[in-house]
């Protein structure tokens, strides 16, 4: 699929410096911003008197700790160009510089990288301020997915509220634009990786570093105003331990697909703990009956389990995984724009997770089960006009087109 161009957060400032009376670009000077790397630079400087940007710019980047965030820059709300037109730049972008070990999770004193980049997405509020408008958090899950899977979703209920709201999406570490960790079969024949040498504890791509860059955006990088945090499966898993650690900036949190706890995961403190629901903050979880990946069964021990009165779970008879996508509220599918899941969505946002002002007509109104396929599921998978009682028909499987 090809990538739609985004600029670059790159800003030049020709404010200069000078080394032993030779000018240059501050901001190059600044690429060795630690003690070593800028003596390195004068050595350089004293013993070629000019030097080329492209020497300058092989030298470490150490970050300032004062410089988390590379500037919000202009982007397209559709990563990829066959997933939606983009309108012009829309979107707003950014790398946020987390630590490789947050404290109390890991220890990454001896590893070769210190820090993390985090992709971060926002389309900004275009009714009322920005500064002061509702956060909405659209996050993925997986694992290991990244973002560009919930755009349509940030675009849709973008528009649905009338842009008066900020929605943010966010690659989790070790995913899409972010961080990536991945794993060559070459590598691992050999016993070793360098995720060993550059990072040294597994805990630092945990559940628990994710949650808390999510939860560290949320507090230093956004307006304080309510927020609402929309996950979907493994997603949940992650931010119910963010919801403990953004408690104040947290007001609502709805669940699509709960994920139970992994098999292999080094326990923490969030370990066998229920969350407490924080006063001014309400939970609502949504789960199909019919989902096969994430069943309604840890949607219910999670109701449970949620300490606080202000919780409520909506598990609809016939969805699948990802209800929210997945709750058509006609029965011809393939042309179903309007669900039920996006109708509770919606309404929960604009009511600030107050559950007792939710609309929630749509789940009477569910339509019953049917068994009835489409053709064009069963001539390009099945090549048969019947799928239950029907003959082989080779000439079907060239409808391929019909999916795309």
């Amino acid at each position: 699929m090809p990538l739609r161009y985004e600029p670059s957060p790159l800003r030049v400032i020709y404010l200069e410096d000078q080394v032993d009376g030779i000018k240059i670009p501050s901001f190059i000077y600044e690429l060795a911003s630690n003690r070593q790397n800028r003596h390195q630079l004068e050595i350089k400087m004293k013993h070629f008197g000019r030097i080329t940007l492209a020497t300058l710019l092989t030298l470490p980047a150490v970050l300032s700790s004062k410089r988390l965030l590379n500037g919000w820059y202009p982007c397209s709300e559709f990563t990829f160009s066959d997933e939606g037109s983009a309108g012009g730049l829309m979107a707003e972008c950014t790398m946020y510089t987390a630590p490789v070990c947050y404290p109390g999770i890991c220890d990454s004193s001896d590893a070769s990288e210190s820090t993390v980049d985090i992709f971060v997405k926002r389309m900004p509020a275009t009714v009322g301020d920005p500064e002061t408008s509702t956060n909405v958090w659209v996050l993925q899950g997986g694992p290991g997915d990244s973002s560009t899977g919930m755009e349509s979703s940030m675009v849709n209920l973008h528009n649905q509220l009338g842009g008066a709201i900020n929605v943010y999406t966010m690659d989790h570490r070790g995913t899409g634009r972010s961080t990536f960790l991945d794993c060559e079969d070459e590598i691992l024949e050999r016993g070793s990786h360098p995720f060993r040498f550059k990072y040294r504890d597994l805990a630092s791509f945990s559940m628990t570093s994710a949650a808390t860059d999510i939860a560290t955006f949320i507090s230093k990088f956004t307006n304080g105003a309510n927020t609402t945090v929309y996950d979907v499966s493994y997603g949940t898993a992650l931010h119910i331990i963010s919801f403990r650690s953004a408690r104040r900036q947290v007001h609502v949190l709805f669940d699509d697909g709960r994920s139970g706890d992994g098999i292999v995961y080094k326990r923490d403190q969030y370990w066998n703990r229920s969350a407490v629901i924080p006063k001014q903050a309400s939970v609502l979880l949504l789960n199909g009956k019919l989902d096969l990946f994430t069943p309604s069964k840890y949607a219910e021990s999670l109701l449970a389990a949620l300490d606080g009165d202000k919780k409520e779970l909506f598990t609809i008879d016939h969805a699948v995984h990802d209800t929210v996508v997945f709750s058509q509220l006609v029965e011809d599918l393939a042309n179903a724009t309007d669900t039920c899941g996006f109708k509770l969505l919606v309404s929960f946002v604009e009511n600030n997770g107050d559950l007792e002002r939710l609309g929630r007509s749509c789940v009477s109104r569910m339509p019953a089960f049917n068994m009835t396929t489409y053709a064009k599921f069963h001539h390009v998978y099945l090549s048969t006009e019947d799928p239950y009682d029907g003959n082989y028909n080779s000439s079907l499987r060239q409808r391929l087109s019909d999916l795309l």
